[in-house]
């Protein structure tokens, strides 16, 4: 159970970090 706990929360990491990344750019971009 705790493996497939941690395989699923790997990718959702990384889903989360390049969305905030996206965002990020988002921001420098409008200036905000």
């Amino acid at each position: 159970m705790r493996r497939r706990g941690l395989k699923l929360q790997a990718p959702e990491e990384k889903t989360v970090a390049a969305g905030v990344a996206s965002h990020a750019e988002a921001w420098i971009e409008t200036g905000i």
